[in-house]
């Protein structure tokens, strides 16, 4: 990518400010920022629970499931035994498994995510990223990672994807789909200044349909970057954030990008940091700092004004 060229709305000045944030006093409960939307109708149905308590199984490998990507009533399954299967969630019905012959996945699935347009992306330990049509009957093989894919990552209103890696690089790809023509199988753009394997990124909230602005990428060092995506430079450079692997990332914010972005990064030393992106004063500011009492197996996810911790 030349330096000049700019993925995101707005090219953003140089910054000159990467020192460590300010560490404040760790607190149990936290209001993130004000500013943020109160919960939609969407995190209110979630948090009434599901309709039916009793749950439905579906039987789909003897292998373990490593993943999982909801997008209306579909759900799409990673899995360990190489394959990809698709789900009908509302009846709870098997639809198809997406592998064989010379098509999808060689080794597990550990990671996947779907595209605005019903498309599927997978990453595997295989380093081999899998496009999936609609159908699931074919796929575009995109070979750029040379180490076990960890993390795939598209914002909800466009068709830019990241996917991180064991070989410590993050890539940008361009997946629009065009009439007649497949989408590019090369990444336009490299995102390298890990020293560890990247374990977890993180998609500003403020983006368009073709564009990024802030990246936020953890590795095993414990460490956390933020790139501007403009030019797939390194903006805030955080070493050892975490005294344990950074395992989980999110972007906290306001989907038309009228609030704040908060980044909140988790890691195996059982904390869990929030963080304010202040592009105007060019910092980043550490809001928080909670300590879980179990660090072996949890997640982080936030939904606007509301931080939510599970196990």
């Amino acid at each position: 990518m030349k330096p000049n060229q700019c993925f995101g709305k707005t090219k953003l000045p140089p910054r000159n400010n990467c020192g460590r944030p300010q560490l404040h006093p760790s607190v149990c409960e936290a209001s993130i920022s004000s500013s943020i939307s109160q919960p939609g109708p969407e995190y209110e149905r979630r948090a009434r629970g599901p309709a039916n308590s009793a749950g439905c199984v579906v039987n789909l490998s003897d292998r373990p499931s490593l993943c999982m990507s909801l997008m209306g009533g579909q759900a799409a399954i990673g899995s360990s035994d190489h394959a990809v299967y698709t789900v009908d969630v509302p009846s709870g019905k098997f639809r198809k498994a997406l592998y064989g012959g010379r098509k999808g996945h060689t080794e597990w699935v550990t990671c996947i995510t779907h595209l605005p347009d019903g498309r599927i992306l997978s990453g595997g330990m295989d380093s081999k990223l899998c496009l999936w049509d609609r159908a699931g009957s074919s796929c575009i093989d995109l070979l750029a990672h040379t180490a076990s894919i960890s993390n795939v990552k598209v914002p909800s209103n466009g068709f830019l994807a990241l996917s991180s890696s064991y070989d410590k690089s993050i890539l940008l790809w361009d997946l629009t789909p065009h009439k007649g023509n497949k989408p590019s199988s090369k990444p336009i753009a490299s995102l390298r200044g890990h020293k560890a394997p990247v374990m977890a990124i993180a998609v500003s909230s403020i983006c368009t349909q073709n564009s990024l602005n802030n990246i936020a990428s953890g590795c095993r060092d414990g460490s956390v970057i933020l790139w501007d995506a403009c030019t797939a430079s390194i903006v805030l450079d955080h070493k050892q954030t975490h005294t344990g692997h950074v395992t989980a990332l999110e972007c906290l914010g306001c989907a038309d990008g009228s609030g704040p972005d908060v980044f909140l990064s988790g890691g195996q030393d059982g904390i869990l940091q929030v963080w304010d992106v202040k592009l105007d004063i060019l910092s980043t500011k550490m809001y928080y700092t909670v300590r879980l009492r179990d660090k072996e197996h949890y997640l982080a996810f936030a939904y606007p004004s509301t931080l939510h911790l599970t196990r």
